[in-house]
C-alpha cells in the first residue's frame, strides 16, 4: 500500500476483505498486462501471504505487498485525476473546473 488516495473521511488505511471492491494497481516493476493503471477490483481470497484479486482482465495472485490498494473513487474524482494528467494544471484548478461544468463531451 505505497500509494494512498485523499479521500474525505478516509485515514489512509484500507481494509481489505474477501468480496470488498476496491481499486489496485502494481508498481511498474512487477508490471505485465495489468500494467501500473489503477483498476476496479475485487478481492477473491486474501491471507498473509497470498492475495487473489479479480479484475476485468482477470484474475491475479501475489503476496499482498505487490499490489497498491485504495477506495473507488468517485466519478468526480476520476474525472479531476484525468484533468490533472492530461492537461498539466493543479488538482485545486482541475477541481474548480470541474466544479464549474467543464467535462469532456
Amino acid at each position: 500500500m505505497s500509494k494512498q488516495y485523499e479521500v474525505t473521511g478516509w485515514d489512509g488505511t484500507v481494509w481489505l476483505s474477501v468480496g470488498g471492491e476496491f481499486e489496485c494497481s502494481r508498481p511498474p516493476v512487477e508490471a505485465d498486462s495489468f500494467g501500473s493503471a489503477w483498476e476496479r477490483c475485487v478481492i477473491r481470497y486474501i491471507s498473509f501471504h497470498t492475495v487473489v484479486i479479480q479484475t476485468h482482465n482477470g484474475e491475479l495472485s501475489g503476496h499482498p505487498s505487490k499490489f497498491n490498494f485504495r477506495p473507488l473513487r468517485t466519478e468526480a474524482e476520476r474525472a479531476i485525476d484525468e484533468m490533472v494528467q492530461l492537461s498539466g494544471v493543479s488538482t485545486g484548478a482541475a477541481k474548480i473546473l470541474y466544479d464549474a461544468g467543464y467535462r469532456k463531451g
